[in-house]
């Protein structure tokens, strides 16, 4: 307003008492002493520590304006203080990113790193940067001088008289050189590329605005301290009339003449108090405020929660007031675990929602605590608006980008493949049905079966090698394959060259890796994705002459720490529950506050030291101490205690298996209030029934009656019309285990191995002896003569050759894997003496035959693999059929148990073959080889029994005959699916 109008005169600063709202007294006042210029407020700019406050604040103006006969009104400008200072003041310099400083303190290390030694690179800069904005904000030039600097920290130190020790010399020599240098260095680089720092210019723009002079009028709130440079300008304004300071707190009573190691909330303000002489305050002073007056008087800080007089202060307290003041406002709630204290909260908050508050609030300083909340939440509908936001590092969008970069770093490792594979963020282009497909066999085949572990071109020779012997239908896998190589290139390309890059070589190689995949084309259709692109887009604008080079890995640290320093907030629902760290609720007064996780660890939530000077030096130096933000910190806290009618603290009793206690602020207002009125403040019945907390809809139904053996019948349609023997083995040991293995589908996938297993070993000698009696592409082998005695060193040679190389994969993996490999070639000559015997009447006519016959509207299908079919050479007539051989490597069943019908594979194997068959054979591979043979009329008699028995099974089956679960111990144990049948849990059945 500049028309000669003149402005009313301004109030006294005012002291808002706790319990008060400072937005509803703001406003209030703002009218009452604006009256007589109303509706025009455009000469009023109010600065409010506070954005989430904002809206409140011209509401409740709108509302007094209206009390006094106004519908709207004309201004007035509402932002913080640093918001002010941008919009009135241009920098003589361009600011700094401040991702383009980093870089520059970055470079700046990097060409001394004689100074710091091993420590890392980014914890420094991080610590010299906030030690550098410090002395800005606070003015302090460091001496020119290198010398003058180490005096100056000597006689902050308190080590004058200790100049000559050269030991003291040494280590404050070191400290005060990485700053010194350091700073000098920065200020350089700064003033090289006409830059300045964000402080720097707001210290700068403050001093200028001091000296203008303003026609507008100024109300202050949600402040509890200023910078030097702030205070000036304030105090010049206050020195001609126009600002109104409000103070949210009450006048300190302190008792000690070292006022700043008082451990009190109110300590915290006394510097503003005293600069802007501010004794007005409010007459709000309840029974509530007394106690909590009481428990926390004034007293020397110390490390125990002792203070001198406490039970008779609490004697005094509760004759002054029978009844505790806290028995509606404040309680405590312990809980056994963090999922019990999220259950507390979340019930807590439904519970007030239900009665009407419409202003609730969860301050915490535990993340992974507020997402439970948050989840458990929305199951009863509803919302939390997070003002803080999520780092952007947190977001799926983030964990896609850098799941992808791993990757490429793990050299396709296959568990960070798979999951990549099945994010929804890559490779858009592809058809969703064909990936899942190829991502499917890809997974199951290759990385399941072989048992792959990583590597590109590992992957590429087991689908080749499974083509080869199996005719394995590719499905998209190889061109799957070759799409991710496509996109890893040019960072791949990077990593092998093991030189330092630029920065703009490093972004461009991982923004065109990005759009290679797809992420950058699917992060456009995300929130946070989109923020992710802006993050990049930004670092990629930092002008070249501020880029630096560095190694892959300092990229990748930097990229990480870009995305974990920028936040991601969803949009806000109207209505929402509040969540909010203790040091963004000022100017806050909700219906209902929980303080949450109010444990050791998170209250007070204090920052790690700063490892560049000790606390005495930071006080000399005018920069904050530990003590400064513990006294922040208590002020906070005090201040929500009276922040809403009721207060809930919650706290576990255990993270991670170790105990953790209710913080010492809390635990001194417990033991107060029990020495006054001889209870605690628990809440028992919050901790019992959130125990108890029901997250589904009940149905109301009856208790399900005792466990019993299950026994299940099958849809037909849904049942498998084809047998292995495998499955064909599973109905005989255990119809439930065939049930819920073929019918449900419920068998977890093999996990992928390190090492070599029993059945990994099999496996591998298997293609041995493949390779010795066949073809197989890429082996050595087959043995080219006949097999003899005069043969026989000749074909324990190539079937170690052989060896060598099928091992060799695995050998890369692990070299324990050697073991393995031993013991094979331990067994190779007596394997070669069995076969110079066998050939005496048997030939090899297959190796690794897959069989399969296809399934009628009237029969049953048949599959399989047949290790080995030998025909006869024989002259005799004892073997006028095929023989078919199983190698084993480990246990094989005995001939017993294949007559009798328990062990059905060599039996399965005849009616596989579909010809005649004269002998079936175990040949168990070890340091020697022993056969298990069934042959002839044996051979034909059990294999139409377990071809009548199959065909029975098979009959029952497609008119829903039971399947029960057996209870056999000797298969139970070894059964995956005992939580499914609940064996323990059966009643005991009568004639079974």
């Amino acid at each position: 307003m500049n028309n000669g109008t003149t402005l009313p005169a301004l109030g006294a600063h005012r002291l808002v008492a706790y319990s008060e709202d400072p937005i509803t007294v703001l406003a209030k006042q703002i009218v009452a002493e604006q009256k007589n210029l109303l509706p025009d407020l455009t000469h009023v700019t109010v600065l409010l520590n506070n954005p989430n406050r904002i809206s409140e604040l011209r509401r409740q103006l709108l509302v007094y304006a209206a009390a006094s006969g106004y519908s709207g009104l004309l201004g007035p400008t509402v932002c913080s203080l640093r918001e002010y200072v941008a919009e009135c003041c241009i920098p003589g310099k361009a600011i700094i990113s401040d991702r383009a400083r980093e870089l520059m303190l970055y470079k700046a290390l990097d060409q001394r790193q004689e100074l710091f030694g091993a420590v890392s690179t980014w914890f420094l800069v991080d610590n010299l940067l906030s030690l550098f904005d410090e002395l800005s904000a606070n003015h302090y030039q460091l001496p020119s001088d290198h010398q003058d600097f180490i005096d100056a920290l000597a006689a902050a130190y308190g080590l004058d008289a200790a100049k000559n020790d050269p030991a003291i010399q040494q280590s404050l020599s070191r400290e005060a050189k990485i700053v010194h240098t350091l700073w000098h260095a920065y200020q350089e680089q700064l003033d090289a590329y006409d830059y300045t720092d964000s402080e720097t210019a707001y210290r700068q723009s403050l001093e200028q605005l001091t000296q203008q002079n303003t026609d507008n009028v100024f109300y202050v709130a949600g402040y509890h301290r200023f910078l030097p440079s702030e205070r000036m300008f304030l105090q010049r304004l206050d020195t001609n009339k126009q600002l109104t300071l409000f103070v949210h707190g009450q006048k300190p009573s302190l008792t000690n003449n070292n006022d700043s190691e008082q451990l009190h909330s109110d300590v915290a303000i006394q510097p503003l108090l005293t600069a802007f002489n501010i004794e007005h305050e409010t007459s709000h002073h309840s029974e509530y405020t007394d106690f909590l007056d009481s428990t926390y008087t004034p007293t020397q800080h110390t490390e125990t929660l002792e203070q001198t007089g406490i039970k008779q202060r609490a004697e005094l307290f509760a004759q002054r007031h029978p009844e505790s003041p806290l028995k509606n406002s404040l309680r405590l709630g312990k809980n056994s675990s963090a999922e019990h204290e999220a259950q507390a909260v979340a019930l807590q908050l439904v519970h007030w929602h239900k009665q009407g508050k419409q202003r609730l609030a969860i301050i915490t300083e535990d993340r992974r605590l507020a997402r439970r909340v948050r989840a458990l939440l929305e199951r009863f509908n509803l919302t939390v608006n997070d003002y803080t936001g999520w780092a952007l590092s947190t977001t799926s969008a983030a964990t896609a980008i850098d799941s992808w970069l791993n990757l490429i770093e793990q050299d396709f490792a296959y568990q960070p493949l798979l999951d990549l594979l099945k994010s929804p963020y890559v490779l858009p282009d592809w058809d969703r049905d064909d990936l899942s497909k190829a991502t499917y066999r890809f997974e199951h085949d290759i990385i399941r079966h072989e048992n792959v572990l990583a590597n590109l071109s590992r992957y590429r020779f087991y689908i080749r090698s499974r083509q080869q012997r199996l005719k394995w239908k590719n499905t998209h896998v190889s061109e799957l394959l070759d799409a991710l190589e496509h996109a890893a290139a040019p960072i791949i390309a990077l990593n092998k060259s093991k030189r330092q890059a630029s920065l703009i070589d490093l972004l461009g190689a991982v923004e065109l890796s990005m759009q290679r995949i797809g992420l950058m084309s699917t992060l456009q259709n995300d929130e946070a994705g989109k923020s992710i692109i802006e993050q990049l887009q930004t670092l990629q604008s930092i002008p070249e002459s501020q880029m630096s080079t560095m190694p892959w890995h300092e990229f990748r640290q930097w990229l990480a720490r870009a995305l974990e320093q920028s936040y991601f907030q969803l949009s806000r629902a109207e209505g929402g529950i509040a969540l909010l760290p203790a040091s963004q609720s000022n100017l806050e007064q909700f219906d209902g506050v929980v303080i949450a996780a109010a444990d050791t660890r998170h209250l007070p939530m204090t920052a790690s030291p700063s490892p560049l000077f000790n606390q005495s030096v930071r006080k000399e130096l005018g920069l904050r101490t530990q003590t400064d933000e513990l006294q922040t910190a208590f002020y906070h806290f005090r201040r929500l205690l009276e922040s809403a009618p009721e207060v809930l603290a919650t706290y576990s009793i255990d993270h991670n298996g170790e105990p953790q206690t209710l913080a010492p602020w809390l635990q001194l207002l417990n033991a107060f209030h029990q020495l006054s009125y001889q209870y605690d403040l628990h809440d028992l019945a919050l901790a019992a029934a959130a125990s108890n907390l029901v997250l589904s809809d009940p149905d109301h139904q009856c208790l399900p009656e005792k466990v019993t053996r299950p026994a299940p019948s099958a849809q037909a349609t849904q049942l498998p019309n084809r047998y292995s023997a495998y499955t064909y083995q599973q109905l005989i040991n255990c119809p439930y285990r065939y049930y819920a293995g073929q019918y449900l589908q419920l068998s977890a996938p093999e996990p992928i191995r390190e090492a070599l297993q029993k059945s990994d070993y099999g496996e591998l000698v298997h293609r041995c002896l493949q390779a010795f009696h066949s073809d197989v592409s890429g082996l050595p082998g087959p043995f080219p003569i006949a097999l003899t005695e005069s043969s026989r060193p000749a074909g324990i040679d190539l079937l170690n050759t052989i060896a060598e190389k099928v091992f060799a994969a695995d050998l890369e993996d692990n070299t324990l894997h050697r073991v393995w490999l031993r013991r094979w070639q331990n067994g190779m000559a007596s394997y070669i003496d069995w076969q110079i015997k066998h050939a005496e009447n048997w030939q090899v006519h297959n190796n690794e035959y897959y069989l399969e016959h296809e399934p009628s509207d009237t029969q049953y299908g048949l599959r399989g693999r047949i290790d080995r079919v030998d025909t006869s050479i024989s002259k005799t007539n004892s073997h006028i059929g095929d023989a078919i051989i199983d190698y084993k490597t480990g246990f094989s069943a005995s001939y017993d148990d294949v007559m009798i019908g328990e062990s059905i594979q060599l039996p399965f194997y005849a009616m596989l073959w579909q010809r005649p068959v004269s002998q079936c054979a175990y040949i168990e591979l070890s340091d020697t080889v022993s056969e298990t043979i069934i042959e002839n009329e044996d051979l034909t008699t059990i294999t139409q029994k377990n071809e009548q028995r199959l065909n029975t099974l098979h009959q029952q089956l497609q008119h829903g005959k039971a399947l029960p679960a057996w209870g056999d111990e000797s298969v139970c144990q070894y059964c995956e699916f005992q939580g499914v049948c609940r064996k323990q849990s059966w009643q005991t059945e009568q004639g079974l």
